[in-house]
């Protein structure tokens, strides 16, 4: 079933992969257990086939370990965003890397983002979008800011994506 869903999902236009996600949620989340080892083994050897994991593969399998976990960590809430500063040079630094071609775009991008999380100086990463790595570790930290600090994250996300006016996958 997950090679014939494939094989006719990767035609897919990029575009429809989220819609595409949303739509088949609802299915997944009643997998049984076993079903849902076997799926997310399946798709973790389709994401690391090529040795890569792109961005928009990390994406997508963030969003599926998100929602389908039974028992997601539980987390404390007590970070404060002047304590991630690096954690979110790093996650604005992707935003604005894989949403910009040009380097004075990408620039503007993350610098209207840092003046919206205004907590303090921040740099723009000289990294690759595609270093799930480095974004992995960052976006789990930031998993253990305060509930209040949050939205100060999220609307500096968005400035970031929303610099150029458009919004792509």
């Amino acid at each position: 079933e997950f090679e014939t869903i494939h094989a006719q999902v990767k035609q897919l236009p990029r575009s429809l992969m989220l819609p595409l996600l949303e739509l088949a949620m609802p299915s997944l989340k009643q997998l049984s257990r076993e079903q849902h080892r076997s799926f997310m083994g399946r798709l973790s050897k389709v994401v690391t086939l090529d040795r890569h994991i792109s961005l928009f593969e990390w994406c997508i399998f963030k969003i599926l370990r998100h929602n389908l976990d039974d028992s997601p960590a539980s987390r404390s809430g007590k970070l404060m965003l002047d304590n991630a500063v690096r954690e979110c040079e790093v996650l604005l630094s992707v935003l604005a890397i894989a949403g910009e071609t040009d380097e004075t775009a990408r620039a503007r991008a993350f610098a209207q983002a840092a003046q919206e999380l205004d907590v303090g100086e921040l740099t723009l990463a000289d990294m690759d979008a595609s270093d799930v790595k480095a974004l992995d570790a960052a976006v789990d930290r930031l998993r253990d800011l305060k509930p209040l600090q949050k939205p100060r994250l999220l609307k500096a996300m968005v400035k970031c994506v929303m610099a150029d006016g458009k919004v792509t996958p």
